[in-house]
């Protein structure tokens, strides 16, 4: 099978102590035809000549000192600069599988499809968790592909575990200026394509970090604005997947109510919160078949009872393994 060129778009900000395993697991992929983008975003670390002699050691890397904008202007702009046919975004604290590339490609091409899917593994300072939350290969047209991305289950709104035709992107960017911007476009990515693939195998590693954007300890309500969009856009578009809409605007509901856990003033939002997601488990048609019975008694603790709710997440919260720094 012949290798077509693949862009691999890499964001580089303050992650100094990660950096070199991120380059290097790209660089010793099975898969050779690749074009890697550091998009240096500004970083004001050691980062930028961390790429700049990299690029000096492997032809294949191109390296892009910005401003800093945050991480969709930097993905924006690896795409606006990439010239592969394919695309791949990786962020530069994590690190991937060596023949992650390879996977994804030959599942792409054998199957005719527009995106590849993969799996991953949570890395923490103590411990490696596999996400095997499914076990099965799915070929999926694009009515099963957006089920599949709205189920609990289902392989994540993240864009790093995925291989993508570059022509999806054509008239497609992330936002810029928001938090969990994958949240933002990934249900129109995926409303773009006829054919989606996924393969449950582990391929990209997902460190967890204290200081990552998503563990941010601000109170972050885009999961809460960006799956409400989510759900506008299938109910409107694809009926069929609305169960699967409307779940996983609970799930984003949920993962914000956590964070307000932990602070006192904000009975208000809490409040708004469950009536939210009492409102979107009236418009299911099933609840049975979109939770498991540990997240449907999370959801009516949440609902009911949620003094004990709020006991027993803190108590939770002080036994979780340490994050990265």
């Amino acid at each position: 099978m012949k290798e077509e060129l693949i862009s691999i778009i890499v964001p580089v900000y303050k992650v100094e102590k990660y950096i070199h395993e991120c380059i290097d697991s790209i660089l010793s992929q099975t898969y050779k035809n690749i074009e890697l983008l550091l998009i240096d975003d500004g970083s004001p670390d050691n980062c930028p000549r961390i790429c700049d002699n990299y690029a000096l050691k492997d032809k294949r890397i191109k390296v892009y000192h910005k401003k800093n904008g945050g991480l969709s202007d930097a993905r924006n702009f690896g795409i606006d600069n990439s010239t592969g046919k394919y695309l791949m975004f990786i962020d530069s604290d994590d690190y991937i599988e060596k023949d992650m590339v390879e996977l994804l490609y030959k599942n792409l091409k054998l199957n005719n499809a527009d995106i590849s899917i993969c799996d991953c593994t949570f890395i923490y300072k103590d411990k490696k968790i596999k996400n095997d939350k499914r076990t099965d290969f799915l070929v999926m047209n694009r009515e099963q592909a957006l089920s599949e991305l709205n189920k609990q289950n289902g392989f994540g709104f993240a864009a790093w575990n995925k291989l993508y035709k570059k022509e999806i992107f054509k008239k497609i960017r992330f936002p810029i200026g928001k938090i969990n911007e994958d949240w933002y476009i990934m249900y129109k990515i995926f409303s773009q394509v006829k054919k989606a693939v996924y393969q449950p195998d582990s391929k990209y590693n997902y460190r967890q970090r204290k200081s990552s954007i998503s563990k941010n300890t601000l109170i972050n309500y885009n999961p809460i604005l960006a799956s409400s969009r989510c759900r506008r856009f299938i109910i409107n578009k694809y009926p069929i997947s609305s169960n699967e809409a409307y779940g996983n605007e609970i799930i984003a509901d949920i993962s914000v109510y956590n964070k307000l856990m932990l602070i006192k003033k904000c009975k208000i939002k809490k409040d708004y919160i469950r009536k939210n997601i009492k409102r979107n488990i009236y418009r299911m048609n099933s609840l049975n078949n979109y939770f498991k019975i540990s997240k449907i008694l999370q959801i009516y603790m949440i609902l009911y009872i949620p003094i004990m709710y709020k006991l027993i997440y803190i108590i939770k919260e002080k036994k979780k393994s340490n994050f990265f720094d």
